[in-house]
């Protein structure tokens, strides 16, 4: 069975506030990302996204998954 987390995602300055979701932890970083781009009709290309765990100071990478994450952790948004 598939396991979920629930997330919040810090993705200023491309959208102005924190949005969170609930993603199965197997999902890769780059993947989700595409799915937010989509969702909300933004105009940018991701090449090479990575993200920073602001509880930890671990950063993820477009290839990353979300499984060594706990519920509530906040995700903030580094590179494009």
């Amino acid at each position: 069975m598939e396991r979920y987390i629930n997330i919040s995602l810090d993705l200023n300055p491309i959208i102005s506030e924190q949005l969170d979701f609930r993603i199965p932890s197997s999902m890769k970083l780059k993947e989700i990302l595409q799915i937010i781009s989509d969702s909300y009709k933004l105009k940018i290309s991701l090449d090479n996204p990575s993200m920073r765990i602001v509880q930890t100071g671990k950063i993820l990478l477009s290839t990353s998954t979300f499984e060594s994450l706990k519920d509530g952790m906040l995700i903030k948004l580094e590179t494009i």
